[in-house]
């Protein structure tokens, strides 16, 4: 099994996921150091490569912020990605939630 590449992803990619961190059973506590990086997301975080996918790429942000335990954003980003991708980020970010009766 290959070991995680951080070199592979784009700069900002990188920053946002150079420490590591498991992903609690429940909502977790935001990271409020990332807010910033998270916030500045956009489809240059991708670069060099070229976004050929809008959806996946707003999937990605969705990941990130869920990866940094912002519940809510990682909720506004993926419950409007109409794709299977947005739909995985979506119920995961509603497994973390402590709203265990809210089946979307």
């Amino acid at each position: 099994m290959n070991s995680f590449d951080l070199s592979a992803y784009a700069p900002a990619v990188q920053a946002l996921l150079a420490e590591p961190r498991l992903a609690p059973l429940g909502p977790g506590r935001a990271n409020r150091a990332a807010r910033p990086l998270l916030e500045a997301l956009d489809d240059r975080m991708f670069e060099p490569q070229a976004v050929r996918d809008r959806d996946l790429a707003a999937a990605c942000r969705a990941a990130l912020w869920l990866h940094h335990d912002f519940l809510d954003e990682s909720h506004m980003i993926s419950q409007g990605i109409e794709t299977a991708e947005g739909s995985y980020w979506h119920a995961l970010m509603h497994r973390r939630e402590p709203d265990h009766s809210n089946k979307c």
